[in-house]
């Protein structure tokens, strides 16, 4: 979902957005399906149980109490983006696979409209960005790319796409069951649902290329 827009600002997709691929290619892309554990304990006399197992649940899903404005959730999309447009460019250069070639040129191209689009979002609104919400991003996103840099040949394009689809399934689940819930403005909610389906695109096809790549 990973990993799936804003300010003026060159930095480095569509949020949030790579996590290591530890089981999680068996999350479902938009959902995230990462449902918590049924509560097993009985409700006491005090009612504790059922906020537990909600907060439980808030975790599980990536959903938390953080409050966070439209400002910062544009800076997310901004820099998500930015960093996509970054792996792309370079995908573009250095795979060997056609398929994979392709698919990093489809990355900057809608990663690049994707920003363009939360840039006038922004400008409409009148955010800020936060300085704080775009240095996370940018050094989860820096690190996930000198990872890559380290590899060359196949064994780059197996990585890359790797990369890519653990990026995209965390950046999809952020979108839809963090930064939607918490958008204020009716633009930004509106850009999040439209930045979703491509969000999901991209996935859906560095698995199918991944399949080809064996």
């Amino acid at each position: 979902m990973t990993k799936q827009l804003l300010l003026p600002v060159a930095a480095v997709a569509f949020l949030t957005m790579c996590s290591p691929r530890n089981g999680n290619r068996d999350t479902a892309a938009v959902s995230g399906d990462t449902t918590a554990t049924a509560a097993t304990t009985p409700a006491d006399s005090t009612g504790m149980a059922a906020p537990a197992a909600a907060n439980s649940a808030a975790t599980a899903t990536g959903m938390n109490n953080e409050k966070i404005d439209d400002s910062a959730i544009l800076a997310k999309l901004s820099m998500a983006n930015s960093t996509e447009i970054q792996q792309g460019s370079a995908a573009e250069k250095k795979a060997t696979s056609p398929a994979v070639k392709s698919y990093a040129q489809m990355l900057v191209r809608d990663h690049t409209k994707g920003k363009q689009q939360g840039e006038a979002v922004a400008k409409k609104i009148g955010a800020q960005p936060s300085g704080a919400e775009m240095s996370d991003v940018a050094k989860d996103k820096g690190d996930e790319m000198t990872a890559l840099e380290n590899k060359t040949g196949k064994d780059y394009d197996k990585a890359f796409i790797s990369h890519e689809i653990d990026d995209h399934q965390k950046d999809i689940d952020e979108l839809k069951n963090d930064l939607l819930p918490k958008a204020q403005s009716p633009d930004v909610k509106a850009l999040i649902q439209k930045t979703l389906p491509v969000m999901q695109q991209h996935l859906d096809k560095a698995r199918q290329i991944e399949q080809q790549l064996g």
